[in-house]
């Protein structure tokens, strides 16, 4: 599972937190277990989403879902990078983003 978002007030937004608890009720039943995930955390600040990519990060430690530990994605600033279609253009993000899915489509290798 490869989740993109952003972060609002330093943390997951509401909508994206409820749909990964939903899905790991009843409790026992979970579909995330055994399932990899990657985060992938943007924002317009600085920090990039930091803190909602580590609170998703324990969260699906909890529910039993192995986090691809590095590498890390979160992108500060990423208004700068998007053209007025709202077109990823910024030539670092478009690079990072390629190394991630590379390093995502290993881990999810490892669980095949």
């Amino acid at each position: 599972m490869l989740i993109v978002s952003p972060e609002h007030n330093r943390n997951v937004p509401a909508a994206l937190k409820n749909a990964i608890d939903i899905a790991s009720r009843p409790a026992g039943q979970s579909v995330w277990g055994g399932k990899p995930v990657a985060i992938i955390t943007v924002s317009p600040t600085m920090t990039g989403g930091m803190s909602a990519n580590l609170t998703m990060r324990n969260s699906f430690v909890v529910l039993g879902a192995p986090v691809m530990p590095s590498p890390e994605a979160y992108f500060g600033s990423i208004h700068k990078s998007l053209n007025e279609q709202g077109e990823l253009t910024g030539e670092f993000v478009i690079g990072a983003i390629d190394g991630f899915m590379t390093a995502f489509a290993a881990w999810i290798e490892r669980f095949r």
